[in-house]
């Protein structure tokens, strides 16, 4: 029976039950390997590209713009035709070339603020892409810690295990020299049996912990293949204020900036609309020739081409209030982008209180598991003290064994919890990024 249970544990953990090349990562390469692989990382780079494009777009705007164009015709018979080359000839075709250019000189400032409303969105988008960054950062840090908070609920149900499996055959032994009932040694057979599964369960956790945090990293890989470096938690006391961390979100928040940089682009954005109100100046030139014999000398050009050049002024009427159309959108969007800043700046205040009262109650919460951990180890020492000498009951020294473990389990949750969301906490003030060690 104990054969079985073994390999049945061993199929369930290969990495701990049969040698292979195990990777290791740490927090720092986790994090590499996401800004890379992710995909949300991949999309906001996109956008920012496409702004990027945007902005060469707009900028386009202010350069000249020239055509060209050379054309030869045929008709099914051939006529005669007055050549100004070559006087009266016999031919179907006919030759002609044309070179434009144009350049707007005033259109109400538009191309202007147009301009100036992709260099805000371009920079907004950039800020977007970093704080992205910061975001896929803090889920990789979660998934992380949920994987080492996994391992550690493996090895408490491992030790759980051994206790149940040792304390199983200490009895068994006893039972064949009479001096405890059969009772008992079913019992413990029963807590050995729970004590197994909850192993199998925490296994199961571990590699499905692992999968999450491959999946928001953008790889494939073997759960057991995977050895992920320990961190050290040490509880420190926050000395930052609300008013502190508050200074130092709208100081450091790229989401802010970044809508900061919207409403920016959507005041300039309105500005381009109202140039539709505006009377256009724009100039051209054009140089072409046309004839029914082909130029073969630059003299022959020079008796054909011609040069034309000239002002163009457009004055808006009335154009069915498409303008006064895209005014009135413009600024609906405005409006919009600052009631988003206004949004935005109420939840970051409440993100960072929220944040600093659950970094107290984490910090409270580790020294009382602490203090209940070393409550439940004496407790169980005295327990079975009190089975050995006869003075205690099977059954206290199995709660006592539960409750140990699950005081364990509590105090890896109390530090796994205080250091996510000492984390939040520098995610919710924006310096997430700043400094070498994410994890101080």
């Amino acid at each position: 029976m104990t054969g079985r249970i073994v390999l049945i544990i061993g199929l369930l953990f290969p990495a701990w039950s049969v040698a292979q090349e195990v990777q290791t990562l740490n927090m720092e390469k986790c994090l590499e390997i996401a800004f890379e692989h992710n995909a949300d990382i991949i999309a906001a780079g996109l956008d920012e590209e496409r702004s990027e494009v945007d902005l060469r777009t707009s900028l386009g705007r202010f350069l000249p713009s020239f055509d060209s164009r050379f054309s030869v015709s045929m008709q099914d018979k051939d006529r005669v035709s007055l050549s100004k080359i070559r006087g009266l000839v016999n031919t179907n075709k006919s030759y002609s070339f044309d070179l434009s250019a144009s350049y707007s000189l005033f259109n109400g400032c538009g191309d202007r603020a147009s301009y100036r409303a992709s260099q805000r969105v371009r920079k907004a988008r950039k800020l977007t892409r970093e704080r992205t960054k910061e975001e896929i950062a803090l889920l990789v840090i979660q998934r992380y810690l949920a994987c080492l908070r996994a391992d550690q609920f493996v090895r408490i149900g491992r030790d759980a295990l051994e206790r149940s499996k040792a304390q199983l055959e200490k009895m068994e032994v006893m039972l064949q020299v009479g001096t405890v009932p059969k009772a008992d040694v079913m019992k413990q057979k029963v807590q050995f049996g729970n004590d197994r599964l909850s192993l199998i369960q925490s296994g199961i956790e571990s590699v499905r912990a692992r999968t999450a945090l491959f999946a928001v990293l953008g790889i494939e890989a073997i759960p057991e293949a995977i050895r992920l470096e320990e961190v050290v938690i040490e509880p420190t006391e926050e000395k930052i204020t609300f008013e502190e961390a508050l200074h130092t979100a709208r100081t450091h928040r790229k989401d802010l900036a970044s809508l900061s940089y919207l409403s920016e682009a959507a005041a300039e954005q309105r500005t381009a609309a109202r140039s539709g109100l505006y009377p256009s100046l724009s100039a051209s030139a054009s140089y072409s020739f046309w004839d029914v014999a082909f130029p073969r000398s630059f003299r022959d050009v020079d008796k054909i081409d011609g040069l034309s050049y000239g002002l163009t002024l457009r004055i808006p009427i009335f154009d069915r209030w498409q303008t006064r159309s895209a005014i009135d959108r413009a600024g609906i969007g405005l409006r919009q982008s600052r009631e988003q800043q206004k949004s935005a700046r109420l939840g970051i205040a409440l993100e960072i209180r929220n944040a600093l009262n659950e970094i107290v109650a984490a910090r409270e919460n580790i020294v009382v598991a602490q203090e209940n951990l070393e409550a439940t180890k004496e407790d169980l020492r005295l327990a079975e003290e009190n089975y050995r000498l006869g003075a205690g009951i099977l059954l206290d020294r199995i709660i006592a064994s539960v409750q140990l473990a699950q005081a364990e389990a509590n105090t890896v949750d109390a530090l796994y919890n205080y250091m996510l969301v000492k984390v939040r906490l520098k995610k919710a003030t924006g310096v997430l990024m700043e400094g070498e060690h994410l994890m101080e």
